[in-house]
């Protein structure tokens, strides 16, 4: 361990750059370069490359596992801890500052006060890999007790979506930056894009997002929340990308467990979110999701602590995600994507099965929009009109809306997406039902997230000859067929899959 650290301490300060005043120890990262600056590490100050020769170094003691990761590494943290709330020397680190359930991977924020960095994975990778490995099927089930539901509101309506379930076709069908449909069909007039950093909700107290609501800082997309409100009224839309999960009740939470608002809630198949994941992350394209691409601390966006050291032990801390998945076999590729996303479908998984009885969310399987596309919508829109069963005649003021809602999101059809990759691999323009050109971007989002039925299957087999097929997929996939018959979607007329 010394040897290691030494050598890449004796490394760096070859480059002979004179000693600059360390302003912010936290700023080491590709994460922080990207937010910041276009400064390359070099353009650093010593004290700063000597913080990250240490983080290097114990990267270094977690990919040699009878190495020890050096306790001072870790000091700050510990200390921050102990001193905020006045408690003796022994801390169950792991515990204490690298709970899940504290800050969704982020790890606490008293022992962490600035991230991203290299602290918050490196020791709550080590801390964690010490202790028992963690039982994600159990999270499946969330045993916590229920808190009182007070009166029903339909002033605030909500979409909640995970990464790999949903979160593109959601953003569309809400509006990336202008109201989309939905935001049309839902608020009698819908005003401006907000990212909020707290929310009060009528009868149900205020909403404080983590960290002053940092986390929506780019390239983070967990705890994405944006909001059209009706600027005739009371009411607002919210979109929640890849929420976070807490022991303190999340906005999310309040809207579906607490009787806050209406709740869509999407989800998917877990062995199909890990195939289109793999896909997905470990294509050549010239943009992306820029996390993919982080290699100073190397980032595998809202995995757990153990399988962030598992993934990127594989090329002892010294590359990103996506040149792993480049290197890797297909069947090791996709190992490695069932160890990323195994702390987001447990999420998804255990909001599925405590929502599934509650008469204030309409839990929809992705699969709805990829064969029924048009009879979902309608499903959707008789859900957040509280109209079941309802249609009206022809001229009617609700079927005229729905007739609306369902025009304007024929360009996001998972069919004419699927179509359009078909026409552009042959070479050919693909069309609107409207008959104008695909705009490109549109058509590139089609090759990004569309694959084909070959693919998919040749992929999927692959995937049951993975460890994580035995551990952990097969009891996934059967928690989700369970999670996805509701009263719900027969009242509102939602289509079987």
């Amino acid at each position: 361990m010394c040897l290691g650290r030494w050598v890449l301490l004796w490394q760096l300060f070859q480059t002979g750059f004179s000693w600059k005043p360390l302003d912010e120890p936290s700023k080491l990262s590709d994460q922080w370069l990207f937010l910041n600056s276009n400064l390359s590490a070099r353009s650093l100050s010593k004290l700063v490359q000597f913080r990250l020769a240490e983080a290097a170094a114990a990267s270094y003691a977690l990919a040699n596992g009878s190495a020890e990761v050096d306790e001072s590494f870790c000091l700050n943290a510990r200390l921050r801890y102990r001193l905020r709330y006045q408690i003796p020397e022994s801390v169950d680190f792991a515990t204490e500052c690298c709970d899940l359930l504290s800050f969704d991977t982020f790890g606490s924020d008293v022992c962490f006060e600035s991230w991203p960095s290299w602290s918050i994975r490196v020791c709550c990778a080590y801390f964690a890999g010490r202790g028992p490995a963690a039982q994600f099927t159990e999270l499946f089930f969330d045993e916590t007790p229920w808190r009182e539901r007070k009166e029903m509101s339909y002033l605030s309506r909500g979409i909640v979506a995970y990464h790999k379930s949903g979160i593109t076709l959601s953003s569309q069908l809400v509006g990336l930056r202008d109201p989309g449909p939905l935001s049309h069909l839902v608020l009698e007039s819908a005003g401006d894009l907000f990212v909020p950093q707290n929310l009060s909700l009528e009868n149900h107290g205020v909403h404080d997002s983590p960290r002053g609501g940092q986390p929506v800082i780019r390239p983070y997309y967990q705890a994405f929340i944006r909001r059209f409100a009706d600027t005739t009224g009371r009411g607002m839309f919210l979109h929640f990308s890849n929420p976070l999960k807490s022991w303190k009740p999340q906005l999310q939470d309040l809207l579906a467990e607490d009787g806050a608002g209406l709740v869509l809630h999407l989800v998917r198949r877990p062995s199909d979110m890990i195939v289109s994941g793999y896909r997905y992350h470990g294509q050549q394209r010239p943009e992306g999701e820029e996390w993919l691409y982080f290699s100073n601390p190397p980032d595998c966006l809202s995995c757990d602590h153990q399988a962030w050291a598992q993934i990127f032990g594989r090329c002892a801390f010294r590359c990103s995600y996506h040149q792993l998945l480049q290197n890797l076999s297909t069947a090791e590729g996709l190992q490695m994507e069932y160890l990323r996303s195994r702390w987001d479908i447990s999420k998804m998984l255990q909001n599925a099965m405590k929502w599934k009885d509650l008469e204030n969310v309409l839990q929809l399987p992705m699969e709805s929009f990829q064969l029924h596309f048009n009879d979902t919508l309608r499903c959707i829109a008789r859900f957040f009109l509280r109209a079941p069963g309802m249609e009206g005649s022809e001229g009617s003021v609700f079927a005229q809306k729905v007739k609306r809602f369902v025009e304007e999101s024929q360009v996001h059809s998972p069919k004419l997406m699927a179509s359009c990759r078909e026409a552009s691999e042959r070479g050919e323009t693909c069309r609107l039902p409207n008959g104008t050109a695909m705009p490109r971007k549109l058509t590139s989002q089609a090759h990004s997230h569309v694959a084909s039925r070959v693919l998919k299957h040749s992929l999927k087999a692959a995937l049951e000859q993975t460890k994580g097929w035995k551990q952990f997929i097969p009891f996934a996939d059967l928690t989700y067929e369970a999670a996805i018959d509701t009263a719900n979607t027969q009242m509102f007329g939602c289509p079987k899959v």
